[in-house]
Formats: C-alpha cells, sequence, structure tokens
C-alpha cells in the first residue's frame, strides 16, 4: 500500500512495485504515474493533475477516484470488479464503463465534465434508473457511443442512436 496525499508530488514511479494493491495519492500536483501492477484493487488520485492513465490491466480494480484532474478519456472496459468511480471535474469527452458487469457498480460519478455528451454503458435503462449512477444533463447513456449516422432530427433518415454525425443526412 502507497499513501502519498496532500504533499508536492509532481510525479510518481512506481514500475518496481508490482506487488501493489492500494494507490492513495490524492490532492498532489502529479502529472504522470507509471506502474505495472495488476493487483491494483483502490486508486485514489484525485485533484491532480493527470490527463490520462491506462486502467485495462487492472481486473482487479474495485475503487477508482480521479476526480479534479483533467482526464479527457476513460476506459473501464477490461475492469469487470470495479464497484465505485468518482470521476466528475475533469475534462472528459469519452466514457466507457460498458464491462459486462454495470449492475456492481455501486457508484458511479461523472457530473462537471462539459465536454461528455455519451457514456457508454451495459444497459441504458439500469444506469438511468439508478439514483447511484450521476452524470450532467448533457451526458447521455449509451450501449455504442461510437455509432454513425444522422444526428439531424429533423433529417428524414434521421438516427435516434447515433452520437457521431457521418454526413448522410438527407
Amino acid at each position: 500500500e502507497l499513501y502519498c496525499h496532500f504533499n508536492n508530488l509532481t510525479s510518481l514511479e512506481l514500475l518496481n512495485n508490482t506487488y501493489l494493491n492500494w494507490l492513495r495519492c490524492s490532492n498532489n500536483m502529479i502529472n504522470s504515474i507509471n506502474y505495472n501492477s495488476q493487483l491494483l484493487t483502490y486508486i485514489h488520485c484525485a485533484n491532480n493533475q493527470l490527463q490520462y492513465l491506462n486502467f485495462s490491466n487492472n481486473t482487479l480494480l474495485y475503487y477508482l477516484n480521479i476526480a479534479g484532474n483533467q482526464f479527457n478519456t476513460l476506459d473501464l472496459s477490461n475492469n469487470f470488479s470495479i464497484n465505485y468511480i468518482f470521476a466528475e471535474n475533469n475534462n472528459l469527452s469519452s466514457c466507457n464503463v460498458r464491462n459486462n458487469n454495470n449492475t456492481s457498480i455501486s457508484i458511479f460519478k461523472s457530473t462537471n465534465n462539459p465536454l461528455l455528451e455519451c457514456i457508454e454503458v451495459d444497459n441504458i435503462s439500469y444506469s438511468s434508473n439508478s439514483n447511484s449512477w450521476l452524470k450532467d444533463s448533457w451526458s447521455n447513456y449509451s450501449t455504442n457511443c461510437s455509432l454513425t449516422g444522422c444526428t439531424d432530427s429533423l433529417a428524414c433518415d434521421y438516427n435516434p442512436q447515433a452520437w457521431i454525425d457521418d454526413g448522410s443526412c438527407d
């Protein structure tokens, strides 16, 4: 376990810590974390300067707090054990939590992400009706945020499922 919150750290180099399973480094000025532990179950790195972390090898991860950073994308599609996701106050424009286990997510927060229009999920109805899933009013849930088609609601070939306009509107 590593606790190094409330310091003036700007980076963390943890490549030799392959047995690390708990990381709490919030409230620093960290802009990069290098790690390769696949045993991480808990990551709390809120209120830093982080723009991206790759969580694809962290299949045991159940708690993630990246709130108050500068993340543009968040992909948790390989994180089948995730239960808590705090991703508010970032610059997210892409968020994928479609991991075939969304009903296990106890808390999901993505508020205050002005560019986040689509959140990819397993089940739109479940995510929309859960009181513990919080998002901005302009964000919507979809099972495929990369679906292309006509996004003009006045066009005859309008596709309400499409998120990316492919120029096909008539």
